[in-house]
């Protein structure tokens, strides 16, 4: 018997990390408790190719026509959540409007709830319309502390729930033995539009392929081409993504220190540590929480500390290969969906039965 009915307004398709890793990949969970469950996105997959159209102009032009058909899409889609016990929302109905369709969407008295992973408030058009979705949502699901603090600013209704990683597709892998045949491999995945986040690291990583046998792997579907360091691009697809994160060494998420990038939750090193590979990240936001230095990976704030990690790594295999085995513990104890996929489950089915993650809140 059904105990519930769950509408999910996603952002986008599973191209999108953020409806893949927040709300897609939780189907079979709510669907395990019992919950019937609907996925309306609001942008396809076309959308998230414009990152790899060279020209800006062409670029816009596409950009402009996708969301006028997105926007058609969540209006056709909008009167479902009337049918709706549960009514979940990714971040925003639509970006680039001040309201107006949260406002309908509360109109309709169902049971709601908001959930956002990124300083989205930070931008002039979403901050004060953030605040008044957030303030009048039935609960709040922030991806970190960071950002759970921002909405608890208008609402005592919030919960943080951490990006996670389904284990089942990163399967064990042995940490690949030391080959002179090969070079030393370090690895980067992310979208077009993080890819400047790479600068930082150019320099380390310039200084180490002078002295060693490295190669930068860039996991994403535009081509980088940072100086000084040999590339291997390889274009992102969901199939080949846990394959090729198996195949590093080491995986590298450098960021500048910065209100955004304070609000990210850390997707990148989780999809290293569960394909068993050590990281070596910027102390930035919550990749400290993630990252236990020298135990699972490395933390690297400066040029040469970012040089001194990413050379003991390749200098030391079995150095590496501990911290990675470390590394994919972490992520399956603290970080994965089979541990917080039923708790999610078990929040959607309290607020649909009782307007609140657990009976006792």
């Amino acid at each position: 018997m059904s105990r519930g009915r769950v509408l999910l307004f996603t952002k986008g398709v599973a191209v999108n990390p953020a409806s893949r890793y927040r709300f897609l990949q939780y189907i079979p969970y709510l669907q395990k408790a019992g919950l019937d469950v609907e996925a309306r996105p609001l942008f396809n997959e076309a959308y998230y190719r414009l990152g790899a159209e060279a020209s800006p102009p062409i670029r816009l032009a596409k950009k402009t026509l996708l969301s006028a058909m997105a926007l058609a899409r969540r209006l056709i889609d909008l009167p479902e959540a009337r049918r709706a016990d549960l009514v979940v929302v990714e971040n925003q109905l639509f970006p680039y409007e001040q309201g107006l369709l949260e406002a309908l969407l509360f109109a309709f008295g169902r049971r709601t709830l908001f959930e956002f992973d990124d300083a989205i408030y930070l931008t002039p058009l979403h901050a004060g319309k953030l605040k008044r979705v957030l303030k009048r949502a039935g609960h709040v699901i922030a991806g970190n502390d960071e950002l759970a603090a921002f909405a608890r600013q208008v609402s005592s209704r919030v919960s943080v729930v951490p990006t996670v990683v389904d284990m089942d597709k990163y399967p064990e892998t042995p940490y690949p033995p030391a080959d002179v045949r090969r070079p030393f491999r370090i690895g980067w995945i992310g979208l077009p539009i993080t890819l400047p986040y790479l600068d930082l690291a150019a320099r380390p990583l310039a200084r180490l392929a002078a002295e060693r046998a490295v190669e930068l792997v860039v996991i994403s579907s535009r081509e980088p081409a940072p100086p000084g360091v040999p590339v291997r691009f390889v274009n992102w697809s969901e199939e080949n993504e846990a394959e090729e994160l198996a195949a590093l060494d080491v995986g590298i998420m450098p960021l500048p220190d910065d209100p955004w990038t304070r609000g990210k939750c850390g997707l990148k090193l989780l999809q290293y540590m569960a394909a068993g590979r050590a990281a070596v990240a910027s102390p930035v936001g919550v990749n400290p929480k993630i990252v236990a230095h020298g135990e699972n990976g490395f933390l690297a704030s400066t040029e040469d500390q970012w040089f001194q990690a990413l050379r003991k790594l390749a200098d030391d295999r079995g150095l590496a290969a501990r911290l990675g085995r470390a590394a994919r513990r972490a992520a399956a104890e603290h970080y994965s969906l089979q541990v917080w996929g039923p708790r999610v489950a078990e929040l959607y089915v309290n607020l649909i039965k009782y307007g609140k993650p657990t009976p006792e809140a």
